[in-house]
């Protein structure tokens, strides 16, 4: 059964397909090259008054003219319509490159889906240059653009000036160079400079502290960069590159620079919340199946980009008694001669691939109900005073159409004034560099919000010397310590036997690297590690806690309640409801006390955290009616302090 009443196009679009696809199409169908032939359709509408089909010729490439024309034709569609539907279909992402800027410019809305990748969005360009500079100093590609950026917003001689003609010099010695700073202020007076400078100079030395995500939106937010942001999109994206950033952490450095750049290519910005569906930019793949009152396709004489001879390639040529026939060759070596199979193969490809391209043109210009508006260009080349086109790219789109539009592009060559100054180096509406203003101020917090724990009163500082020095590393066995209670409280702590136990040194030792303890003090670290692990298992009291038998047991449970203006927050080390119905929560404490009286310690750490953990108790009476009791354990000690919290 043929089918052949278009239902979709109006007579006009369709007499246009009738006449111009049987030049492009084979005429034979080729089961081996995927050959289809053009079927004529009927048209189910009557012709639309004005032109159905408008070639619109270029004699130069100029994506930013054509993208000017675009939105033009966009604005008239609605003029004469409100309710038109509208759609920009190309070949490959990068064709609607100028579209997307320019109507971004213009404050457009539009609706594109996986189309521009998020690397490439300006505030993800920021955050990148932010990230590669934190991690190297010697970054100075990086430095640069930081100090570039909107949030500060140096000019190109002031970037000459602060980067100096020695490339060993690295930009924060640059920044710390006094002498340099005294001259170069002054030039840059009007800019945000100064406060930028101490901002990059403190994250500098800060870094490594908390992982990669958290260095990078720190040093963001005190840049204050959300505030030179245009849109809410922007800051979805900016959220999309910090969550990318959290998955490659490892142990605050990036495992792999060329990862993120691989991730950020296969993540594509979030869509404009304003944008409907009035006006779409898509590929043309995406646009199978769909239809559109007005269909604009950019970029006809544009080609696939460039494409590397593969090492190995192959090709199933099937047979008609229906067995498959498997052609395979490598590629030549360097300086070889050309295998002829290979050569072959690539040849068949090619045809493929043109009638692919062929079919993928069709599809485009079928979407159309009422108009269909196709862009391309070629260049015009000179010989002894006179002039002539250039043959479009085979491998384009405006290659497979040459035939049908030759004509068109020749009476645009001699009409006089179509070799205009190409306009892709000028900058459009909109363009222009976007800085935060030097008085800007940071706002500040709602003094209605109360935010508990944002200080804390700490003993005096002669107290403080009785306990041990809380360094770095002792911090991260601390961590590594939680990890692994809350492994073995899941598993149940039955499951953990000496030879396992044994078995966790490669991982403590990973996890302790990663965390950025140092060689030198790697041992003593894992040594406490493994006797928290060891002695909280040897402890009835340790084991009772991470016994997973009781009722509503949580690891690592995390908690917030928002209430007349005031939000808790707390993370639970420990909790279960114990035989009796008692609901116990326990913070764990990886302190070591080293002489003196170990009891007077225990209770100045209960002093110390009483209204921590009673905090975590009122958010728990938020969810439920019960008895509490909180307590303190100590693996390194063996020792459990506990008590009931006051009602409140």
């Amino acid at each position: 059964l043929t089918l052949s009443a278009n239902f979709r196009s109006q007579a006009g679009l369709v007499q246009w397909f009738n006449a111009t696809f049987p030049q492009l199409f084979p005429h034979q169908e080729d089961i081996a090259s995927g050959a289809v032939p053009y079927a004529e359709t009927a048209a189910q509408h009557a012709t639309l008054d004005g032109a159905a089909v408008s070639l619109h010729t270029q004699l130069q490439k100029d994506p930013a003219a054509e993208a000017m024309q675009i939105t033009s034709i966009i604005a008239e569609a609605r003029r004469q319509h409100s309710e038109v539907r509208i759609a920009v279909l190309a070949r490959a992402r990068k064709h609607l490159a100028a579209s997307v800027r320019r109507l971004r410019a213009l404050d457009i809305p539009f609706r594109a889906v996986e189309l521009e990748s998020l690397g490439e969005r300006p505030v993800v360009q920021d955050l990148l240059a932010l990230t590669r500079a934190l991690l190297h100093p010697a970054d100075r590609t990086a430095w640069l653009a930081i100090v570039r950026a909107p949030w500060c917003g140096l000019s190109l001689a002031a970037l000459q000036a602060l980067a100096g003609s020695d490339d060993c010099v690295t930009i924060p010695e640059r920044l710390r160079d006094e002498t340099l700073m005294a001259s170069l202020l002054p030039q840059v007076n009007g800019t945000r400079f100064a406060s930028v400078r101490n901002i990059l100079l403190g994250a500098f030395a800060e870094r490594r502290r908390g992982s990669l995500r958290e260095q990078v939106e720190r040093v963001w937010l005190q840049l204050a960069a959300p505030a030179t942001l245009r849109s809410v999109e922007d800051l979805a994206d900016a959220q999309a590159y910090l969550e990318l950033l959290e998955t490659l952490d490892d142990g605050g450095e990036l495992r792999d620079g060329a990862e993120l750049e691989a991730a950020l290519s296969q993540l594509f910005a979030r869509p404009d919340p304003r944008a409907d569906e009035s006006l779409q930019l898509m590929t043309m793949h995406k646009a199978k199946g769909l239809e559109f009152d007005v269909v604009i396709v950019p970029g006809l004489g544009e080609g696939p980009g460039r494409r590397e001879k593969p090492l190995l390639t192959w090709l199933e040529r099937p047979r008609p008694e229906g067995r498959n026939d498997l052609l395979l060759s490598p590629l030549e070596p360097k300086g070889g001669e050309q295998d002829p199979i290979y050569q072959f193969i690539l040849s068949l490809k090619r045809e493929q691939e043109h009638l692919e391209m062929t079919r993928l043109l069709y599809v485009a210009a079928t979407r159309a109900r009422q108009r269909l508006h196709l862009f391309g260009y070629t260049t015009v080349q000179e010989k002894d005073g006179e002039r002539s086109l250039a043959e479009p790219r085979k491998d384009s789109l405006l290659g497979l159409l040459w035939p049908v539009v030759r004509k068109d592009f020749e009476d645009a060559l001699r009409r006089p004034g179509t070799l205009a100054p190409v306009t892709a180096e000028q900058p459009t509406v909109g363009m222009s560099l976007r800085r935060l203003r030097p008085d800007w101020p940071m706002p500040t917090p709602d003094s209605a919000l109360s935010w508990p724990g944002a200080a804390q009163t700490l003993a005096a500082e002669e107290d403080m010397l009785e306990f041990e020095w809380v360094g770095d590393t002792l911090r991260h066995v601390g961590t590594v310590v939680h990890r692994l209670l809350q492994r073995i409280a899941d598993d149940g702590h039955t499951q953990w036997d000496a030879a396992r136990m044994r078995a966790l040194k490669p991982l403590i030792i990973h996890w302790l690297l990663e965390l950025g303890v140092t060689q030198a003090e790697l041992d003593a670290a894992v040594d406490d590690v493994s006797q928290a692990l060891t002695g909280t298992l040897a402890d009835a009291r340790g084991r009772w806690i991470l016994d997973n038998t009781h009722a509503e047991a949580r690891s690592e449970y995390a908690l917030s309640h928002f209430d007349a203006q005031r939000l808790d927050t707390g993370v639970i080390d420990r909790t279960f409801v114990d035989a009796d119905g008692t609901r116990w929560i326990v913070d764990y404490k990886t302190s070591r006390h080293r002489g003196g009286d170990v009891d007077a310690f225990l209770t100045r750490e209960q002093a110390r955290y009483r209204q921590q953990l009673e905090s975590y108790a009122q958010l728990l009476r938020g969810l439920e009616q019960r008895r509490v009791k909180v307590g303190l354990y100590f693996p390194l000690l063996r020792r459990f302090v506990e008590w009931e919290p006051a009602d409140g």
